[in-house]
């Protein structure tokens, strides 16, 4: 899966979700609304990435590719550690108390967490050029980082099976399972499979949370 379309289509997806979710869990409000806004915030991110992907080839052309190739690791640095807020948001509106409780821990290690990856991730890209049939992409050539970086993206995962687990409203528990379950398998798959089969796991864990806050 090394097609521009499939990152176009998963760009599609991510934007659907950054346009839709605010507006749909606003009604739901408490945990729910607010999660609606940090979804989208993530899903915007994760939009353009793909985006950025799916036009690689013309944005070379135009000599745009590498700046937005950097703005793209930046974009994943300060995005990803949110999920982990998220998740405890998701939980706490399907009913588990303790997530409330635990939400300034989240947020507390988010931010840590995005510290980390400015600092031993970002500031020492080493972007190469790659091409795989009309895919055209910039590569972290550096490993400055990067297995802690991964073991943190497992472990936030994990955190959401668990929180699946344990949230009292079964339909809730469902979607973040299959969420994280995707996520999982997307990135142990990615390496075979491709780029996108990562970036898919991404959209079904958003949309799975997405429609975990709407419940």
């Amino acid at each position: 899966m090394h097609h521009p379309l499939c990152f176009a289509l998963l760009a599609a997806g991510q934007l659907l979700l950054a346009i839709g979710l605010p507006a749909a869990a606003a009604s739901a409000g408490g945990s729910a609304a607010a999660g609606g806004w940090l979804a989208a915030l993530i899903a915007a991110g994760l939009c353009l990435d793909n985006g950025v992907l799916a036009a690689g080839g013309p944005l070379l052309a135009r000599e745009r590719l590498l700046p937005l190739s950097r703005l793209r690791y930046l974009l994943h640095a300060l995005v990803t550690p949110l999920l982990l807020p998220l998740a405890l948001l998701t939980a706490s509106a399907g009913g588990l108390k303790v997530a409330a409780a635990l939400l300034p821990l989240a947020w507390g290690l988010a931010a840590l967490w995005i510290l980390a990856a400015w600092g031993v991730g970002y500031r020492h890209l080493d972007l190469e050029l790659q091409r795989r049939g009309a895919l055209v992409r910039h590569h972290n050539a550096s490993r400055s980082g990067q297995p802690w970086l991964r073991l943190l993206l497992v472990a936030v995962v994990l955190v959401i099976l668990g929180l699946g687990s344990r949230v009292p409203d079964p339909d809730v528990a469902r979607a973040m399972v299959v969420g994280g379950l995707a996520m999982l398998a997307g990135a142990l798959l990615a390496r075979r499979l491709g780029l996108a089969v990562a970036n898919l796991g991404e959209l079904v864990l958003m949309a799975s949370l997405g429609t975990a806050l709407l419940l």
